[in-house]
């Protein structure tokens, strides 16, 4: 299913211009054909009615969609994809609505190290995100076929200590201020059983006025979403990396104290731990000194906070260069890190992506050199830096 959207209706002063048609495939997704008696799904007067997320629910024997309908859900089902109805409606009172909600996508995750699992709502907000702008959140919870309802133990909705203007508390999926509208995929073969997430990287506070030519926007990694003993929402990159590319650096082991600076070659994506035990703070830095991005972690305050303020360009908007922040939530003093690094963005997965950092950056060329620096002593083990190529 798709949404229609009459922009013509829309300049008119309608507030009907969005509907939900239905097209088909006989020959695996190369073409596409519109139902002759589209729309499937009318609007009756709705002006934000949109991006439908379906699915096969076995225990009721129906089809389920998810639609995002101004700043909340509605699900429907259908036995047949053609005549839809309305079973309910969720987020009134739920989440975070600094905007119009988007993008739903609902479906279940075993919850790890029980025999249980929970639903998972994914849903994409335009404004009111942690670090400013858009943003996603999750939901985790019951759905029964009909209705969606939220665990009694899913965690507390949070923002950063400092939140952006307008920020309202969720369960952020990320705290990069660029990973908006992803879904997952459907259909993944049942013997691979993997939940694997793609999201637009971008944030609509900027996108719009990128300082790109010939494209705008990209994707992040795809990411495998799993469900921790805790409720939250975990998402680990997907890992075809270790057979390919070229290995710049590998160590064992780097001792980082104050005062020192510790430098490596870095390719597309780096690979370690950090043991803070006894580290105020421990800060990855990806560039040199003229153009860099800096990543801190304050374990024992519970801190995250990452700067582009000398990424490279960012006087295209205002906001670009504000501090972007996240809550430290680590139980171990030693902390692993995934991190990619690519022409125009950076993407940091810590502890197996228990945290997320996803940003665009426009530095004037790719990052190639890495510090590591410490306020008190950090010890850095099994450190992989790569050169990322499709060519082993």
């Amino acid at each position: 299913l798709f949404t229609y959207h009459d922009e013509a209706a829309k300049l008119a002063g309608a507030t009907d211009y969005q509907s939900q048609g239905l097209a088909y495939s006989l020959d695996k997704g190369r073409t596409w054909t519109k139902y002759a008696e589209n729309p499937v799904l009318p609007n009756s007067g709705i002006e934000d009615f949109r991006d439908p997320k379906v699915f096969w629910h076995q225990d009721t024997g129906r089809w389920i969609m998810s639609l995002a309908v101004a700043n909340h859900i509605w699900f429907y089902s259908s036995t047949n994809l053609l005549d839809w109805t309305y079973e309910s409606a969720f987020g009134h009172d739920q989440g975070a609505h600094g905007g119009v909600w988007e993008c739903p996508d609902l479906f279940p995750l075993p919850i790890e190290g029980t025999e249980e699992e929970a639903w998972v709502l994914l849903v994409s907000v335009t404004e009111g995100g942690p670090n400013g702008g858009s943003a996603t959140q999750y939901f985790v919870g019951h759905f029964d076929g009909c209705t969606f309802s939220v665990h009694p133990d899913a965690p507390d909705p949070e923002l950063p200590t400092s939140p952006a203007k307008g920020a309202e508390p969720a369960l952020w999926l990320d705290w990069g201020t660029d990973n908006y509208a992803g879904v997952t995929w459907s259909d993944i073969p049942s013997e691979d059983g993997r939940r694997i997430f793609l999201g637009w990287m971008s944030n609509w506070q900027y996108a719009q006025v990128v300082p790109t030519m010939t494209w705008r926007s990209a994707m992040t990694l795809p990411r495998v979403l799993s469900l921790a003993p805790d409720l939250r929402l975990r998402q680990a990159p997907i890992h075809p990396f270790d057979d390919y590319g070229k290995a710049l650096e590998t160590k064992d082991m780097y001792t980082t104290e104050a005062a020192q600076q510790t430098q490596l070659p870095l390719g597309q994506y780096l690979a370690f731990e950090a043991d803070l035990s006894d580290a105020e703070s421990f800060s990855l830095v990806l560039g040199d000194q003229e153009e860099y991005v800096s990543f801190t972690l304050t374990p024992k305050q519970g801190l995250m906070d990452l700067s582009r303020e000398h990424s490279g360009e960012t006087t295209f908007h205002q906001a670009f260069a504000n501090p972007i922040l996240g809550n430290w939530k680590g139980a171990s003093p030693t902390v692993r890190y995934e991190v990619f690094v690519d022409e125009s963005s950076v993407e940091i997965f810590l502890n197996g992506g228990e945290q997320v950092f996803s940003v665009l950056v426009f530095p004037s060329e790719r990052y190639n050199q890495a510090t590591f620096t410490a306020n008190g002593k950090a010890v850095i083990l099994k450190v992989v830096s790569k050169e990322l190529s499709l060519q082993s």
